[in-house]
C-alpha cells in the first residue's frame, strides 16, 4: 500500500484531467463513455481486441495473456488506443467500472510499456499487481468523481439505503458502492462483504472487510474471522435492510456499541457497521425520487432526519430505533 500512496497523488491529478477533459464532474451517472473518449479511446468489440493485441506481443508474453484471457475482463491496446470489456463481466455497472480501469492503465505514464513489454522487471509479478492496484484506484476516483461521493454520502442517513441510493447516481455496482462508502466515509464505518451462504443460517465466508480511517483509530484494522457463523455474529441472521446491534471492543478495551445493517443481491451479502448515533431508515424510493429531480432536497431530508436522530438520542423525542428482532 505505501507504494501505492507514494503513486497516488500523481494518479489523482490524472484522473482530475480526465474528469475535467470529459466535463464530467457533476453529471450523473458518470458519463463513462464520454471519459473515455476524453482519453482519445475508442471501445471496440471483445474479438477484436483479442487477435489485434496478441498478433503485435512478444511471444512470452502472449503466451502469459493467452493462459490468462478465460479470466480476463477487459484488455487495452495502447497502440492501436482501444480498449474493450469481455464476455466475462455480464454486470452493466460492472462493466462501467472495467472500462475506466482501462482507461487508467493508458493514462499512467509509468505504465505505457505494460503490454508490450519485454523486460524482467515490468513483467514481474509484484509490477503487475502494482499496476492492477493503481488503476483500480484511479479507476475508483473516476468513477465517483474523486471526494463528489464522500461528501454526498455525509449529507445523507448513514444506511444501506443511502449506499443504494449513491450506487444509483453515480452508475456503479452495490459492491464497488459499499467499498467507496466505507473508505471514504468521515464516521467510523465498516462494510464485511460474504459469500452467499449454501444453506439459510449457515456459515458465511468473508471476503473483505474495507472500513473507514475512523473505524481503523477507533478500533484497529479489522480482523474479523474468514468463516463467520451465525452462531457467533447474530447480525448475520438479520433480513435486508432490517437495523440491528452488534458488541465491540474499541483499542482501549472498552465496549462500544455498532448498529448493523445487512444487503444482499445475487452475488454477495454484505454488513453495514457504524457506531455513529443512529439515524432513522430514510425509504429508498423516496430517496431515489428525490436524487433524480433535486439533490439539494435530498440533502434538506437527510438533514431534518439528522437532527431528529440527535434529539431522540438527547431524550427529546421518542425513541423508535428499529432493532434486529423487527423485521419490518
Amino acid at each position: 500500500m505505501a507504494d501505492l500512496l507514494a503513486s497516488a497523488e500523481m494518479i489523482d491529478a490524472h484522473v482530475d484531467d480526465l474528469l475535467r477533459a470529459a466535463d464530467a464532474y457533476g453529471r450523473f451517472p458518470t458519463p463513462v463513455n464520454d471519459i473515455i473518449e476524453a482519453a482519445g479511446l475508442v471501445e471496440v468489440p471483445n474479438h477484436e481486441l483479442d487477435h489485434a493485441v496478441l498478433a503485435q506481443m512478444p511471444p512470452e508474453q502472449r503466451a502469459l495473456v493467452v493462459q490468462a484471457l478465460p479470466q480476463l475482463e477487459g484488455m487495452l491496446d495502447r497502440q492501436a488506443r482501444t480498449l474493450c470489456v469481455t464476455d466475462l463481466v455480464t454486470n452493466e455497472n460492472r462493466r462501467r467500472f472495467v472500462k475506466l480501469h482501462e482507461v487508467v492503465h493508458g493514462a499512467l505514464p509509468h505504465q505505457q510499456a505494460l503490454i508490450y513489454a519485454d523486460n524482467a522487471e515490468t513483467l514481474s509479478p509484484s509490477t503487475r499487481l502494482m499496476f492492477e492496484r493503481e488503476a483500480n484506484y484511479g479507476a475508483a476516483h473516476l468513477l465517483f468523481q474523486r471526494a463528489a461521493f464522500a461528501a454526498e454520502a455525509r449529507s445523507l442517513s448513514l444506511s444501506v439505503a443511502s449506499v443504494q441510493v449513491l450506487a444509483a447516481r453515480y452508475g456503479s455496482s452495490i459492491h464497488a458502492a459499499f467499498r467507496r462508502y466505507a473508505e471514504t466515509h468521515d464516521r467510523a464505518v465498516l462494510v464485511l462483504r460474504l459469500d452467499l451462504p449454501k444453506v439459510r443460517g449457515g456459515p458465511q465466508i468473508r471476503r473483505e472487510q474495507p472500513c473507514s480511517p475512523s473505524w481503523t483509530s477507533r478500533f484497529g484494522a479489522p480482523k474479523f474471522p474468514t468463516h463467520m457463523s451465525p452462531s457467533d455474529f447474530s447480525f448475520l441472521h438479520l433480513d435486508n435492510e432490517v437495523a440491528g446491534e452488534t458488541q465491540l471492543v474499541d483499542l482501549n478495551g472498552q465496549p462500544a456499541r455498532a448498529n448493523v445493517e445487512m444487503f444482499s443481491n445475487f452475488y454477495s451479502r454484505f454488513a453495514l457497521l457504524w457506531t455513529t448515533p443512529a439515524r432513522p431508515r430514510t425509504d429508498p424510493q423516496r430517496l431515489a425520487s428525490l436524487l433524480s429531480s433535486d439533490w439539494t432536497a435530498a440533502r434538506r431530508l437527510a438533514d431534518r432526519t439528522h437532527r431528529t436522530a440527535l434529539a431522540r438520542s438527547a431524550g427529546t423525542a421518542p425513541n423508535d430505533h428499529t432493532t434486529g428482532n423487527d423485521n419490518r
